[in-house]
């Protein structure tokens, strides 16, 4: 019997070792918690992407409350592989202004610190006018090419009714002529 009971004694985890699970336990559910949110949605939304990291990042994992030393020294070294792993969405603009402009996330209220609140806000609305800029340059650009062949048309139908045999220089179908008379009304 105590040859048994000694093998079982071997199987069963020690106080210290139980310890360890539980804190590793602790570590990794905010990994899945985010996991889970972010999996289980039909969709995800770029605005919650940068929100999301960053709290876990910046937040949850550093305010775990830790017992074993092995387990706190892993924390750190996951924090740290998680900002370069994820470095790119801290760099990026694109992710900033989505969260930005996204009306649940628009006070970047999940950054505690203010500098880097106000750091991120700026780069938010920086890309957000430049953005804006790009879009009223294509805007203007396609306008007056629009401008360019409405012109082009009133040409050619001027030259068109100008001939002899009133034979238009130019086909244009049905539908084009649709557009054409709308346009002009």
């Amino acid at each position: 019997m105590s040859f048994e009971v000694e093998i079982i004694k071997d199987k069963i985890l020690s106080k210290s070792e139980v310890t360890l699970a539980e804190d590793f336990c602790e570590l990794c559910q905010p990994l899945k918690d985010l996991t889970e949110i972010l999996s289980s949605r039909n969709y995800v939304s770029v605005s919650m992407i940068f929100p999301a990291i960053y709290t876990l990042i910046f937040h949850e994992l550093d305010q775990i409350q830790l017992r074993t030393v092995q387990i706190s020294n892993l924390r750190d070294e996951l924090i740290k592989s998680l900002r370069g792993r994820f470095s790119h969405i801290f760099n990026d603009n694109f992710y900033v202004a989505a969260t930005f402009l996204s009306f649940k996330y628009r006070n970047l209220s999940f950054i505690k610190d203010e500098c880097s609140k106000e750091v991120y806000l700026n780069k938010a609305k920086n890309y957000v006018i430049k953005l804006n800029g790009k879009l009223n340059e294509k805007l203007e650009n396609s306008q007056s090419i629009s401008s360019t062949q409405q012109s082009n048309i009133s040409v050619t139908q001027r030259c068109s009714s100008d001939t002899q045999d009133n034979t238009p220089l130019v086909k244009v179908s049905k539908q084009g002529r649709r557009l054409f008379n709308k346009r002009n009304k």
